[in-house]
């Protein structure tokens, strides 16, 4: 909207300083915070807010000049609102303000309102929701067409594919590994041990867990955590058996150390 005649001094320290505070607290400050921000006479305050051009430059900027709580949008804010969150129109923003007659700053001083934001911010919230038939639609559509990253993404929605690497995979069976060596130095229990080691067994293999020793016969295990555990229980039991003693060798009397003496 066009000035009816250039500002004043005063009227442009005023128009600053409630631009700032729009900006900054999302609310028109009081007629004591301009009189103290702007540095304004309080006898002046009401007449400069009455000022037709002071409105104007106000309007231009999206700020609506009221202290009070109203939940009620323009009609004008309204179309502007509903415009913008048109995502069946995909003509750029500037261009739709400028059908509706309405400038892109001063737009954006509404959006900084705490009305009109919270508007267009619990309406775009709605349009997620709105919006998923048509991502369901085109990730379908890119999936039937052999779009390689877009079946990776479809199979990691459904949990067919986890991401996982085999390099990660490694890395955890390297940890899995060094863990129970730790714990094999520190328990001596080989019953303890065994059941340390039926808990990795079901947690890697998700299989029920096995507590019972594993036998020195046993065949050949594929899985290096499972070749590990069984090490575990079998080294465990063979360290809690008492090595044999050796007996004690009877002293011969009357050998020569004996210096000839017999009893």
């Amino acid at each position: 909207m066009k000035l009816p005649r250039q500002p004043t001094e005063i009227e442009n320290r005023l128009i600053t300083y409630v631009e700032q505070h729009w900006h900054e607290h999302r609310r028109f400050p009081s007629p004591v915070l301009i009189c103290a921000g702007a540095r304004i006479d309080a006898k002046d305050i009401n007449a400069l807010l009455s000022s037709d051009v002071v409105r104007v430059m106000l309007d231009n900027r999206g700020i609506t000049m009221t202290t009070t709580n109203s939940d009620d949008l323009s009609p004008e804010q309204l179309a502007a609102a509903n415009t913008y969150l048109n995502i069946a129109d995909p003509r750029p923003l500037n261009v739709k303000l400028k059908e509706l007659g309405i400038n892109p700053v001063r737009f954006h001083g509404w959006m900084r309102g705490k009305v009109f934001g919270k508007y267009i911010r619990e309406r775009s919230e709605d349009l997620l929701d709105d919006a998923m038939p048509f991502a369901h639609r085109e990730l379908l559509n890119k999936v039937m067409h052999g779009n390689m990253d877009a079946i990776k993404h479809y199979y990691a929605m459904t949990g067919r594919y986890t991401g996982v690497t085999s390099g990660d995979a490694q890395n955890v069976g390297l940890v899995i590994q060094r863990l129970l060596e730790a714990i094999q130095m520190e328990v001596s229990d080989p019953e303890l041990l065994s059941r340390i080691a039926g808990r990795f067994q079901s947690i890697t293999s998700n299989e029920p867990p096995t507590y019972a020793n594993v036998p020195a016969s046993a065949p050949k295990e594929s899985n290096p955590q499972r070749v590990l555990m069984q090490r575990v229980i079998k080294n465990a039991g063979e360290r809690n058996e008492s090595p044999p003693v050796a007996p004690k060798a009877e002293r011969q009397f009357g050998s020569e150390d004996d210096h000839g003496i017999s009893f």
